[in-house]
């Protein structure tokens, strides 16, 4: 045997990455783990997930020491079921946030509720129990910190887009449903509909890449302007809508403009090109102009079409089918 063929193969250095072997040196390019544990122990967190219902796969976590199921949106756990009461039923952690039990009520609901299959008014939690409220199902689970991980990286999949970070059009419109929750105690909102005024163009002269990096800049912008109670989602490729609490009339306008103006003054640069771009806005407002979140939708897109037909770049508030105000 010749003294190549008797010289072992050589480790590879752990920080380059090479093309990938193949043959007997494959397993020469193994590296060693470090630490003989994967998974640090000791966090544990309950939480309920959507089995069967509106809202498949969401996770509540249970980090309260009691916390509400019903129809009611407001509530910790709302549940979108006509057949669930409007407080259904309550979930009481029992002993500390580490160590720790949970204990199910029914709050004299008119369905009642069943863990695993039976009618029960009270009862202890155990891993893997499934309740069932009207004809939603809903999995208490505790989690170790691989499960954990999963279902943070599942909600951010489900709640947000990934390009802008903005909410999902499904979770945005669970925002917009617990703000209207309160019937005639409901308290006034703005909702904007955005559109992105030369999108078709940027993706002509500069690329697709360049348009993805305009909707991403996009994101980062309005991130920056908004407040913390409002929210804004992804409505289509390059439309947004946005929810603004306890806005109305001169104040919609004021946080449309806001949106607008600082789109309008952003230097965007792609590939050491600027790239211009503006934006468009359409704004409606509850109840003024709707009571069902369909209404307010068509409503906020038909005064966006009439910023569109008056030049871009601008904001209109809907007001009749013959006038609106724009700015």
């Amino acid at each position: 045997m010749s003294e190549q063929a008797r010289r072992p193969a050589a480790r590879p250095d752990p920080n380059r990455w090479g093309s990938v072997p193949s043959g007997p040196d494959l397993e020469a390019n193994t590296l060693l783990l470090k630490s003989p544990y994967l998974i640090p122990t000791g966090q544990r967190r309950a939480s309920l997930i959507v089995l069967r219902g509106s809202d498949v796969g969401r996770e509540f976590p249970l980090t309260a020491t009691e916390v509400v199921l019903g129809r009611d949106m407001r509530l910790e756990v709302p549940i979108e079921d006509e057949m669930v009461s409007r407080r259904h039923a309550a979930i009481r952690r029992v002993g500390s946030a580490e160590d720790f039990r949970h204990v199910i009520r029914d709050l004299e609901s008119t369905n009642g509720i069943l863990v695993n299959n039976r009618k029960l008014g009270e009862v202890e939690l155990r891993d893997g129990d499934r309740i069932i409220l009207g004809e939603t199902v809903l999995l208490y689970r505790v989690l170790d910190e691989i499960d954990i991980g999963y279902q943070d990286e599942i909600r951010k999949l489900v709640r947000y887009h990934e390009l802008t970070g903005f909410l999902t059009l499904k979770e945005f419109y669970r925002m917009v449903r617990r703000e209207m929750s309160s019937g005639a105690d409901a308290g006034p909102f703005a909702l904007l509909m955005i559109d992105v005024d030369n999108l078709r163009e940027i993706n002509s002269l500069y690329g697709h890449l360049a348009g993805g990096a305009v909707i991403r800049r996009i994101g980062e912008l309005f991130r920056g302007v908004l407040e913390p109670k409002q929210a804004i989602g992804i409505y289509g490729g390059d439309e947004f809508i946005c929810l603004s609490p306890g806005t109305r009339g001169e104040e919609a306008c004021v946080v449309a403009e806001r949106l607008r103006t600082t789109v309008e003054r952003d230097p965007f640069t792609f590939n050491d090109s600027r790239i211009p771009f503006t934006v468009c806005i359409g704004v409606a407002e509850f109840p003024m102009h709707g009571d069902r979140i369909q209404d307010l939708v068509q409503r906020a897109d038909t005064a966006l079409y009439r910023a569109k037909a008056q030049g871009k770049n601008r904001t209109v508030v809907y007001e009749s089918a013959s006038d609106s105000r724009s700015r």
